[in-house]
């Protein structure tokens, strides 16, 4: 390789974006609580999906398109979402509740992220599925 195709190269990697998740928009679910949509910027596909609980937000889905993953975009969301909760409600990020049949869906790649929150120190498992920031 030429060395003007080299520096063309790290340049292009030097300029390209990293991508993270921004906000998509908003909405009120059926039970009156907002949720916030997020997406992932840099034209890759995925999206994140937050709701507004006054006992602290809950992360109800996330999805990254599989070339972007395992970079820490959705770890540093979780604690940037983290922040966020505990601004607004004082209390801390969690997983997803159980539904009304009492099932707790959360993938393997989600119980992944939040296994990796708790061995890092900043969650911990309150139930079986079930997660929280400390």
């Amino acid at each position: 390789m030429k060395l003007v195709e080299i520096y063309k190269a790290l340049l292009k990697e030097e300029t390209q974006e990293v991508p993270e998740f921004v906000v998509s928009h908003s909405f009120t679910n059926e039970k009156g609580q907002k949720v916030t949509q997020y997406r992932v910027t840099g034209g890759h596909g995925g999206y994140a999906r937050v709701t507004h609980s006054k006992d602290g937000f809950e992360m109800t889905n996330v999805i990254i398109e599989e070339e972007i993953r395992g970079k820490g975009i959705a770890t540093k969301f979780y604690i940037k979402t983290n922040e966020e909760s505990v601004r607004e409600t004082g209390k801390t990020l969690q997983s997803t509740k159980p539904d009304k049949t009492g099932l707790i869906e959360l993938s393997p790649d989600g119980k992944s992220l939040w296994d990796s929150l708790v061995k890092k120190g900043l969650a911990k498992r309150i139930a079986s599925n079930r997660y929280r920031f400390k």
